[in-house]
């Protein structure tokens, strides 16, 4: 059993690899690697976790199994024999910093999913044909078992593994990456997104401002939206992770045009925070919520109703069915997400005020949030019986998602 060579696009050649975990060890964890050498110990605990519940081999696929020296993504599916083997305790699977794992979890009976997520696995972002790797860990499986994926390929089976991994558990040794996109007029917060960057990037962040310009008429309200949504694009396939938002003044219509009109929804946004927003106070928030499966928008709404803001905006920008003075008013529709926050203008939001008062509110929304998901998962089987007594019609629903 050997890994071949990398082809000319530095990934491994179509299909299933074997090799045994030392050979995946030299040849993917080399110690002339930071990043890669890191996940050695976690990968050595995953192989005794994978032998201890009697499981033959695990499939591993991902930018880790290129010759990407920085790889920011293994993909690992552990086949087990039984549903009683998938269960597992947080604890039973060891964490170590800076490496990041998606682990999939699944009974061999399971064949119809194992074959999804072979294919899924067999695909780059580009649609293109990788291999993946398979580290044999019974010594008497000298073969795969699941070679013939291909046959088994279907488009449903295949948008069903995309939606839903089955047992599917995410190690990592740092927080849950998230993005920051600040959306903000370059002439009047220049200096606010120097300030604020070092505030992002040391709370675990990552900060990527989008500049406008709107001092003259030539401001072209689709040009900008056009732009923020290849912006936005890029950051996601770059990183991967979660996007919130901070958006002031024009930047608040940018983004709402943005979200109402885009048909190329490949990402959800996280939270929303606006300052100083000229978004229409009858803007559609239910569906555009929805739509983005956004989980907090916070509009700040002035305390003083003489505030005016001070960026210049054009007579044809004010014309724009969307522009409006939330700022002052707020938003008309009611919804669980959408926040309406009172807040005291001086002027343009200054780095001190959004350290003290706006950061937070993203850093405790995600804190929320991870609360939220842990007492959900530490208390699953009171939530289910609770269901069942209390609404009847959506638990099967429920134990189909979890069993």
């Amino acid at each position: 059993m050997t890994i071949p060579n990398f082809n000319q696009r530095g990934v491994l050649e179509k299909g299933i690899h074997q090799c045994n975990s030392q050979q995946f060890m030299n040849r993917f964890c080399y110690e002339t690697s930071a990043v890669r050498s890191k996940y050695k110990k976690v990968l050595e605990e995953i192989f005794a976790f994978a032998l201890s519940r009697e499981g033959s081999s695990i499939i591993l696929a991902g930018s880790f199994v290129t010759e990407k020296e920085e790889p920011n993504d293994l993909d690992c599916m552990i086949i087990l024999p039984n549903k009683e083997c998938c269960w597992v305790q947080s604890n039973e699977l060891m964490v170590v910093e800076d490496c990041q794992l998606d682990v999939i979890i699944i009974e061999e009976s399971s064949k119809e999913s194992i074959y999804s997520f072979l294919n899924l696995f067999s695909k780059d972002k580009l649609n293109l044909d990788v291999g993946m790797v398979e580290v044999i860990l019974d010594k008497k499986a000298d073969s795969s078992t699941w070679n013939d994926y291909e046959e088994y390929f279907s488009v449903e089976s295949l948008l069903r593994a995309r939606e839903a991994y089955i047992h599917r558990h995410v190690i990592r040794g740092i927080r849950e990456k998230k993005i920051l996109v600040t959306i903000t007029n370059v002439m009047e917060h220049m200096n606010f997104n120097n300030k604020i960057s070092p505030i992002v990037s040391s709370a675990d962040w990552i900060f990527a401002p989008y500049w406008y310009y709107s001092g003259d008429k030539d401001f072209s309200l689709l040009e900008e939206v056009k732009r923020i949504s290849e912006w936005l694009s890029d950051i996601y396939r770059i990183y991967e992770a979660n996007i919130s938002i901070f958006a002031d003044g024009l930047g608040t219509l940018i983004l709402g045009k943005y979200m109402k009109d885009s048909q190329y929804r490949e990402f959800e946004i996280d939270r929303i925070i606006l300052s100083r927003s000229v978004l229409n106070r009858d803007y559609e928030w239910s569906t555009v919520i929805g739509d983005w499966a956004v989980n907090m928008v916070c509009n700040l709404r002035s305390k003083d109703r003489d505030f005016i803001i001070s960026e210049p905006i054009s007579k044809q920008t004010k014309n724009e069915l969307l522009y409006g003075n939330a700022y002052k008013e707020g938003f008309r529709i009611k919804h669980s997400s959408l926040i309406e926050h009172t807040f005291q203008y001086f002027g343009p939001i200054n780095w001190q005020q959004f350290n003290n008062i706006i950061f937070p509110m993203y850093q405790t929304a995600y804190l929320l949030k991870k609360n939220t998901d842990s007492m959900i998962r530490n208390n699953i089987h009171e939530i289910a019986e609770l269901m069942r007594n209390e609404t009847p019609s959506n638990y099967d629903i429920f134990r189909g998602k979890f069993d």
